[in-house]
């Protein structure tokens, strides 16, 4: 087989598996007032309280969630939203990120902590509220 027939295969198989990626981020041009506060209201209208973060100026990050499953199990999930200029492109550049983590309790070994898949949904569910929000804020910018 030739290599131009190979890379034709291998773009194709990049293209079939795009939807597999997840939809964690969006860009918006220009600069954005507010930013933060609108961050804290989005993730705020999901569910989750985010905890002092004054020193960390383009992230936000909630307080962990716990929910009991039964006597043994819990879990706990988290949200981070962090953002950056994209200087080249003159965009800024907002990322989404749900972390949830399955807590056992093991009475010999004590609580042990296991990751589990984010809520790609949850992800996207913030970025869309997040993106109507920053809409809404300065309509006549976008």
């Amino acid at each position: 087989m030739k290599l131009s027939h190979l890379r034709f295969i291998g773009f194709g198989l990049i293209l079939s598996c795009s939807h597999l990626m997840p939809d964690n981020w969006r860009a918006f041009e220009g600069e954005i007032p507010q930013l933060k506060a609108l961050v804290i209201s989005a993730v705020e209208s999901s569910g989750f309280s985010p905890y002092d973060s004054a020193n960390r100026k383009s992230q936000v990050t909630s307080e962990w969630k716990y929910s009991q499953t039964d006597s043994l199990h819990r879990q706990r999930q988290r949200v981070t939203v962090t953002w950056e200029f994209n200087a080249l492109e003159g965009a800024i550049v907002i990322y989404v990120r749900h972390e949830a983590q399955n807590i056992e309790t093991d009475i010999g070994l004590g609580l042990q902590y296991r990751a589990t898949s984010p809520d790609n949904n949850l992800e996207s569910q913030i970025l869309e509220d997040l993106s109507k929000r920053i809409l809404n804020s300065n309509p006549d910018s976008f």
